[in-house]
């Protein structure tokens, strides 16, 4: 055993409350060196975290890969299916048009002469 495989045991079993009383007098020799302390507190702060994770309630790995694969899915049709909706508005649009009757304006052909008094804009 390596040199770095017996302190990382030493430290885990110190962590995990596993350390005779031997390997604890070993360890303590070893946390004179400061490489020995920072993995010491990286490895602490790993086993807090792992002591805040709760176990899965109500997984479900089909279900899981079911909401994956679907929502892969409807990103991949997604264009699709926004031009198909422009194109149903734009196809609605003509349909209303065909039925609303046009109304045109008698606009009789020629000019249209305004008379105003003198002096304003006459000549």
């Amino acid at each position: 055993m390596t040199d770095n495989e017996k302190k990382w045991e030493l430290i885990t079993s110190k962590v995990n409350n596993e350390l005779s009383e031997s390997e604890a007098e070993e360890l303590e020799s070893l946390m004179v060196n400061e490489d020995c302390k920072t993995l010491f507190h990286e490895i602490h702060s790993i086993k807090c975290d792992l002591d805040n994770v709760q176990k899965l309630k109500n997984f479900s790995q089909n279900r899981s890969w079911g909401k994956v694969n679907s929502h892969i899915h409807k990103k991949y049709y997604r264009p699709g299916i926004n031009i198909l909706k422009y194109a149903a508005i734009i196809l609605f649009a003509f349909f209303i048009g065909k039925f609303i009757p046009d109304r045109k304006i008698n606009i009789p052909n020629g000019t249209t002469e305004i008379s105003v008094p003198l002096g304003q804009m006459s000549e």
